[in-house]
């Protein structure tokens, strides 16, 4: 085997590791490091003093291994039993969300204002990429502030898995539809559905046999047979799901949904740590390697545009759905701002969106979202800590 495939992956794996620690010792999430680490070795800096690591075949592949394991971890936290109890709160406030995020990202999309204006492909991609919020990122700033256990942190953080369960399955849906080349409604169809067969298909097997398979594991004598056969069933699942005209991710994200239910799901979150903290920085490092800074005036302009964009869209929508269910202006400005980060799945959609054959977003839009995917966490961090504090109810003093 040639060397410097491993030589690369060496400096991928220490990069994940420093600048994720440095992230996280100033208090922002590690995937913010990561992708820095890549923009490091990459073209954009040590480029300019050397080769600089870039994308190759082998480092694909991993990449790709990383991505299912990513979208199973998404899955596994899937909380069913918490989307029953908060279920048509948490789905009025994401479906709202949703909606109202694509169709504006979409419309500015057709506009050029910071990003070149471009065709319906490129447009539909960009409102979906804007729709997922960040559970994890919310999640911590709730728990920095010592909110996590209030009801509409807890109503965030349920309505974020509706987005992001959504997000991903209606990009599964686009690039099925892109695959298949057609323009019309009719066309589409059969691919729609092919892929209710294998969604529906899927649920409705996988909850019988799940838990067969996870009770089998207690017998076996090797050594984390559960993770194992989790970890084949989501691979497993990403074939069925390209077999069916969607996205791998989608199938690995039904294969953790399922599993969550299951009598062995603790031990497999516990488990599956170790697998997940090696290969899904990897997948973070190679998003840093693919930005282009090159035109970086215009980037910046783009991410200012995209943040104004998914900060205002998803306060409205959110807060908008909360109102409709009945909840105060205050708890609705809360569950909206707290749906403003972005992380994981948009840089997900993104990076699968540019490597498409032919990619239906540019470098520049890629590297606009991951501005995006920053500026969001930031913002939420400062405006979660204002809507969080406590409330002066007191009589006005006017002595």
């Amino acid at each position: 085997m040639a060397i410097e495939p491993l030589f690369d992956l060496a400096v991928i794996i220490f990069m994940a590791k420093m600048f994720g620690e440095f992230a996280q010792r100033a208090g922002l999430p590690s995937v913010f490091g990561e992708i820095v680490g890549g923009l490091v070795i990459g073209p954009n800096i040590y480029g300019y003093f050397g080769a600089g690591i870039t994308s190759t075949p082998f480092l694909e592949e991993i990449a790709n291994v990383a991505l299912v394991i990513l979208l199973f971890r998404i899955g596994l936290d899937v909380n069913m039993r918490k989307l029953v109890e908060y279920g048509r709160k948490a789905i009025i406030i994401s479906l709202t969300g949703v909606i109202l995020t694509f169709f504006i990202g979409y419309l500015w999309g057709w506009t050029g204002i910071g990003i070149p204006a471009g065709d319906m492909r490129r447009n539909i991609v960009l409102g979906v990429i804007l729709t997922a919020s960040s559970i994890g990122i919310s999640a911590r700033i709730l728990a920095d502030l010592e909110t996590i256990d209030m009801p509409e942190a807890t109503l965030i953080l349920e309505s974020a898995v509706v987005d992001d369960v959504l997000a991903l399955l209606v990009f599964s849906l686009v690039v099925s539809w892109l695959a298949s080349g057609t323009t019309s409604v009719i066309g589409l169809l059969p691919v729609v559905f092919r892929i209710l067969i294998f969604l529906f298909g899927s649920i409705w097997i996988g909850r019988l046999v799940v838990p067969v398979l996870m009770v089998a594991t207690l017998d076996m004598v090797t050594r984390e047979s559960a993770l194992l056969i989790g970890l084949s069933l989501a691979f497993f699942m990403g074939v069925l799901a390209e077999m069916a005209g969607l996205a791998a991710i989608a199938g690995a994200l039904i294969a953790g949904i399922l599993l969550a239910e299951s009598p062995r799901a603790d031990r497999i979150r516990e488990r599956i740590e170790p697998v997940y903290n090696f290969f899904v920085p990897i997948f973070f490092v190679m998003l840093g390697i693919e930005v282009d800074l090159s035109n970086l005036g215009s980037i910046l302009l783009g991410g200012l545009v995209i943040t104004i964009i998914a900060v205002v869209s998803k306060v409205v929508g959110c807060g908008l759905g909360a109102m409709l269910s009945g909840m105060s202006s205050m708890s609705a400005l809360r569950i909206g701002v707290g749906m403003v980060p972005r992380a994981e799945v948009p840089l997900v959609i993104a990076s699968i969106a540019l490597r498409l054959s032919p990619p239906v977003i540019s470098r520049e839009i890629f590297s606009i979202t991951v501005v995006m995917t920053i500026t969001t966490s930031l913002v939420a961090a400062v405006l979660l800590k204002w809507v969080f504090e406590p409330q002066d109810t007191s009589p006005p003093h006017w002595g």
